[in-house]
């Protein structure tokens, strides 16, 4: 994953779609991102309760970041095929295509 790649995570059953904006590789070996999140009220109204109400709640891994194994590559076009597959009731939609 590089910089400008999109990107998506799965937090409470919300999908989060973001944008890579920085990468960096700290001394554990493991690159981490900063990633710009589109949208994305639903995880922000969860953290605003949660600091309101003195509880703990952790923006990425480490410093804000998210390590690179927890966040995945987002393809926007295979997800627009799958979508207008679905629409149109085309069940066996191939997702190597």
């Amino acid at each position: 994953m590089e910089i400008n790649s999109l990107v998506s995570q799965v937090w409470g059953g919300t999908l989060r779609l973001g944008l890579i904006t920085d990468k960096v590789t700290k001394k554990d070996g493991w690159a981490y991102l900063d990633i710009e999140w589109f949208q994305d009220d639903v995880y922000e109204a969860a953290r605003s309760s949660a600091i309101e109400n003195n509880h703990v709640f952790k923006d990425g891994d480490c410093d804000g970041l998210y390590r690179v194994d927890h966040v995945q590559s987002f393809d926007f076009w295979k997800a627009h095929k799958f979508c207008i597959a679905h629409a149109s009731k085309k069940i066996n939609f191939d997702w190597s295509a």
